[in-house]
């Protein structure tokens, strides 16, 4: 397997053995219909790291970094003060709510974290968004309520203006396949018209995929993880300290 690990390629050479319970189901990370890669690519990560513990936890920007070996970065939704590993909470939306945090504390409007977004989605970035152990501002049952998972990671599919500008929309899709947004902009809310509904799909191409509007998502997500995906630029690496 092949890993980047500190901004350098590494080559991890494996066996075929994979732990397993005592009734010969894989104990750790397993991929549907009995594909091994996932099963793979952890045990090269537990390699790595020393063993299976070790990979407890963390966050998608870290493993997307490993995987691609392209930069990413981690957008918090929420005041340093509060933030938790995995996400945190968010501000509310459109021109309402006025403020979110980034890494380094700054604060920032979240119109302008909107027209990042855009220009993500416009590049093709990987981008991922989750939900800490408090579930935003909303709390963790409430979260749960309207159908979402903390502690969870989601992929960020796309980002879309609606009715002329007047509706700002995030797909996002549960990596398990299952469980949705049960809030505005689901799939049986009665926001849809039936031309949008045509050009959008509420329901999702692939199990798991949903809308909902930006003021929801910075209510319970916690925070953005960005992949700068760029297959056709070239890279040179230096090892520097």
């Amino acid at each position: 397997m092949r890993l980047c690990r500190d901004g350098a390629w590494e080559v991890i050479l494996l066996d075929d053995a994979l732990p397993c319970t005592a009734d010969g189901v894989l104990a750790f990370a397993r991929g549907a219909r009995r594909q091994l890669w996932v099963s793979l690519i952890e045990k090269a990560f537990a390699k790595m790291y020393g063993c299976y513990e070790a990979l407890e936890g963390g966050t998608t920007d870290e493993a997307l970094a490993a995987l691609t070996g392209f930069p990413c970065e981690r957008i918090s939704l929420q005041p340093p003060a509060n933030n938790r590993s995995g996400g945190g909470g968010g501000g509310g939306v459109g021109g309402a709510a006025v403020a979110s945090w980034g890494a380094e504390g700054e604060a920032f409007d979240l119109d302008v974290l909107w027209a990042r977004l855009l220009s993500f989605d416009e590049a093709g970035f990987l981008c991922t968004a989750s939900i800490d152990q408090r579930g935003g501002f909303g709390g963790a049952a409430a979260a749960e309520a309207m159908g979402l998972l903390t502690q969870h990671a989601y992929s960020l599919l796309q980002v879309r203006l609606v009715n002329g500008g007047a509706a700002r929309l995030v797909q996002l899709r549960n990596p398990w396949g299952k469980l949705g947004w049960r809030g505005d902009w689901s799939e049986g809310s009665a926001l849809w018209s039936a031309p949008l509904r045509r050009r959008l799909q509420p329901q999702g191409a692939e199990a798991g995929t949903f809308w909902m509007c930006w003021r929801d998502f910075c209510r319970f997500f916690s925070a953005v993880d960005v992949c700068r995906v760029r297959p056709n630029w070239p890279e040179v690496r230096a090892i520097g300290a």
